[in-house]
């Protein structure tokens, strides 16, 4: 067979040559914005497929009309620099002379790709997917195959990418990867001044330093906030003259669990949390903890299946606060009490709130946004609205906001209080 020699103009940067040299089978790279990680990719799929004969390789944008204008322009023109490569415009498919493929697909049409097989995935944005995209129809693409699956990404916040780069870093199957614009040498020095002075800090850091705890537009609390609050170290007496509460997020279904906080003044301790969907068992395990913890307040969420569990401990004499996240805020600015507990959480945090060292619970409080309604309200992102862009349910986060669902005095004040009213004789 006749060899040919194809000089594409690749001269990869330096971060791009660890990308190359490090990929494993499971690699994920977090790459700055315009750091050339479409070009990156596009030549990783070149080397594969004309290194491999009949294979197949998938570019996937979370849009095929995205795929179209990121991709299959340049691999179709260096297709055309391939003798007897075969170009097939209207499939965005090009057919290389040893017969391994490359396709520029789109994650918004995943369900019409089933079946198809892949011995290499390239994941572009994959943080714009649907979450159940990946695991549902492109991983088995690579079953039995020893396929290999790329994950990039530019950072927008506490999301999947933030969220699957944490996990990568400590799996001895992933390669996890960053690149931040200081180290790449895409931008001068002084072109990054400019593009620092220009935006927001905490968004020059999210986007060009990739450093997710910085905070994205919208994010109630940062990820220095929460890592600040998780080093934190107080002594009981700036607490033990605070009110005991004890909070409850009781889980409704699927992977959901029931969570248990219990917070004094400025101290938050380890949470508890557990899945069963038997309404008894839950209601066993609260009243079990309210015993040895003796609160002097008791919030139980009271929404959905909630409902029951309140009832149940009502019927065990236990003395429940019933929370109803939904109903009206005593502050105007919210448009529910979910949003006002969240803030006022928020607000413990800033000013010296202590958490356990949680990443679950970092995760959930820092992946939470707000928004305005129409009325001017403040209202935080739903839980629905959450799992739709991949994030799991802030079971831990909404149990510690519990905590501020009303004021709370310890039952100590409040009996001095009453003794003192009981004692007074005017005559």
């Amino acid at each position: 067979m006749a060899e040919y020699r194809i000089d594409f103009q690749y001269h990869p940067r330096p971060w791009q040559k660890v990308l190359h040299k490090s990929r494993k089978r499971f690699t994920i790279a977090v790459c700055h914005r315009r750091a050339g990680k479409s070009w990156a990719a596009l030549h990783e799929l070149l080397h594969c497929a004309l290194s491999e004969p009949k294979k197949q390789f998938l570019y996937v944008a979370p849009f095929l009309s995205q795929a179209k204008k990121v991709m299959w322009g340049p691999l179709r023109e260096r297709a055309l620099m391939i003798p007897r490569a075969e170009v097939r415009d209207s499939e965005m498919c090009v057919i290389m002379p040893n017969g391994s493929r490359i396709w520029c697909l789109g994650a918004d049409n995943a369900d019409g790709l089933r079946g198809m097989y892949a011995d290499g995935i390239v994941a572009d944005e994959f943080q714009l997917w649907s979450p159940d995209t990946l695991p549902a129809v492109f991983l088995p693409m690579l079953a039995g195959r020893n396929g290999w699956l790329l994950k990039m990404g530019t950072p927008t916040g506490i999301d999947p990418l933030s969220v699957d780069y944490d996990k990568a870093k400590d799996d001895p199957l992933w390669c996890a990867l960053k690149f931040p614009a200081t180290e790449t040498g895409v931008f001068t020095d002084e072109e990054l001044k400019i593009q620092r002075d220009s935006m927001p800090e905490n968004l020059y850091r999210l986007e060009y330093l990739c450093d997710f705890d910085a905070g994205s537009p919208g994010q109630l609390i940062t990820g220095d906030a929460v890592e600040t609050a998780m080093r934190r170290e107080l002594l009981p007496e700036h607490y033990r003259d605070s009110p005991r509460i004890m909070a409850c997020d009781i889980a409704r279904q699927g992977d959901d669990s029931t969570v248990i906080c219990r917070r004094q003044g400025f101290q938050c301790w380890e949470m508890e949390s557990f899945q069963s969907a038997d309404l008894m068992f839950t209601a066993r395990k609260i009243r079990e903890a309210y015993e040895m913890y003796q609160p002097d307040a008791l919030f139980v969420d009271g929404g959905g299946v909630g409902a029951g569990a309140v009832d149940a401990l009502r019927e065990m004499g236990v003395p429940v606060i019933e929370v109803q996240f939904g109903s009206k805020a005593s502050d105007p600015r919210y448009g529910n009490l979910r949003a006002e507990m969240y803030f006022s959480m928020a607000n413990w945090i800033n000013r010296g709130g202590r958490l356990p060292h949680d990443p679950g619970l970092k995760i959930e409080l820092t992946s939470m946004t707000h928004k305005t309604s129409d009325k001017g309200a403040t209202l935080m992102e739903s839980k629905e609205d959450l799992k739709k862009r991949g994030m799991k349910s802030p079971d831990k986060a909404d149990a510690l906001a519990a905590t501020f669902a009303m004021p709370v005095t310890p039952k100590s004040q409040v009996s001095s209080a009453s003794q003192a009213r009981h004692d007074w004789d005017p005559f």
